[in-house]
């Protein structure tokens, strides 16, 4: 009686160390999938990071593109202007002395 008690208790506590080993197993499989989605993660937070430091400097490159355009499109137009007035005044200062002539 006691052999077989002894038997079921070694027979339990191998059943006890399998069903361990088979939890401890699972765990470390869920360890190492949740690690590979963490690295995955960083990997793709890192890249994101990457891709918008890109667009800003693309922006920026934009921006000072169009900034220099508008300048150049204000210089023209004053340019113009300047001329035009410079056109008008003269065009007074002449009537203005023919009227003195008379």
């Amino acid at each position: 009686m006691k052999l077989q008690q002894a038997e079921d208790i070694v027979a339990q506590a191998e059943a006890l160390i399998t069903e361990a080993k088979r939890r401890a197993e699972a765990l470390l499989v869920n360890a190492e999938q949740q690690a590979g989605r963490v690295v995955s993660e960083s990997e793709i937070v890192q890249q994101a990071r990457l891709e918008a430091e890109r667009l800003r400097q693309e922006v920026n490159e934009e921006l000072c593109q169009q900034q220099s355009q508008a300048d150049r499109y204000a210089e023209e137009v004053l340019c113009d202007l300047e001329a035009k007035i410079s056109r008008t005044l003269t065009t007074i200062q002449n009537g203005r002395s023919q009227l003195s002539l008379n």
